[in-house]
């Protein structure tokens, strides 16, 4: 899981982990350490020398969604920070923050996503729900998209 939210004091975009979470551990730790050097190395306004204090041990904010979403499914959940300022760490004098390099850490993203694959869990025992449910591709009605839609599975 990753969530977006606009720093209030840092002018830095980085990766705020879920270190404070029950289930924090060296899975989980080495995973954000994969992913945020990926993301690192995908785009230049991503950093991990700056960031919020990390939470001590067992004592993350669950009511913080990314906390709430590891802890419950065991499983990385971050929140990227950003500025709607510039960088202090890449700054552009001329344009700032822009609309295309959020645009472009949005995408360089992805690149983090792909990079990390390779660590995660097979299988997803953990995560079933009780009624299996098989899902079907249609095409919506509008003609705007594709829709899924549960069954039954049988």
């Amino acid at each position: 899981m990753h969530d977006r939210v606009p720093p209030q004091e840092l002018p830095y975009c980085f990766i705020a982990g879920s270190e404070g979470c029950p289930n924090w551990g060296p899975r989980l730790q080495g995973l954000q350490g994969v992913f945020t050097r990926s993301y690192n190395r995908a785009n230049p306004d991503m950093q991990v020398e700056k960031s919020y204090e990390p939470d001590a041990p067992g004592e993350g904010n669950l009511a913080i969604c990314s906390n709430q979403v590891a802890a419950r499914f065991d499983c990385l959940s971050t929140t990227l920070e950003m500025p709607y300022k510039d960088c202090k760490t890449n700054p552009d004098p001329e344009r700032g923050w822009s609309p295309a390099r959020c645009k472009a850490l949005g995408a360089s993203l992805l690149d983090a996503i792909a990079a990390s694959r390779p660590y995660l869990r097979c299988g997803f025992a953990h995560a079933r729900p009780t009624t299996r449910i098989r899902c079907r591709l249609f095409r919506s009605r509008a003609g705007s998209g594709r829709v899924y839609q549960g069954q039954p599975w049988r």
